[in-house]
């Protein structure tokens, strides 16, 4: 796994710009472009709508305590067929896994940037010695 460490620019744009989008529209447009992905990337998988639906009763069987962000993404409205459907119960398992990893992270007393900074699979990066140093952590972790 690669950590990808953006430079605080593109964060605090981010940040600003996206901060009066309301949720509603983020969200829809979020979506509309899972489901566009995915009728674009499995085009003629056979049996996908079977797929889709044993990946739907993964999704909706799983438990969401804990993981508000899981319960938002499944609770969206599910496209009808096709590649499209089949992306969003990916999207949701991706939604769970990252949440799942987020709270391993804090439970542990790390925090998402600073885990992020620190991974040693993905490397430090070159902004991450100056962050972990300011931090008090020298920058020793190489890439497996």
């Amino acid at each position: 796994m690669s950590a990808i460490v953006f430079p605080g620019l593109v964060i605090d744009l981010t940040w600003r710009d996206s901060a009066a989008l309301p949720v509603g529209v983020a969200v829809d447009a979020y979506s509309a472009a899972c489901a566009h992905w995915g009728e674009r990337r499995p085009p003629s998988v056979a049996g996908i709508n079977r797929l889709s639906a044993l990946a739907e009763r993964v999704i909706d069987s799983a438990s969401a305590s804990a993981l508000p962000l899981f319960a938002a993404s499944r609770a969206w409205p599910r496209p009808e067929g096709g590649g499209a459907r089949a992306a969003a119960p990916g999207r949701a398992a991706g939604v769970a896994g990252a949440g799942l990893h987020f709270a391993a992270l804090r439970g542990h007393g790390l925090d998402i940037p600073f885990a992020a900074l620190a991974d040693p699979g993905g490397g430090p990066g070159e902004a991450a010695p100056d962050c972990l140093a300011a931090r008090g952590v020298r920058a020793t972790a190489t890439a497996r």
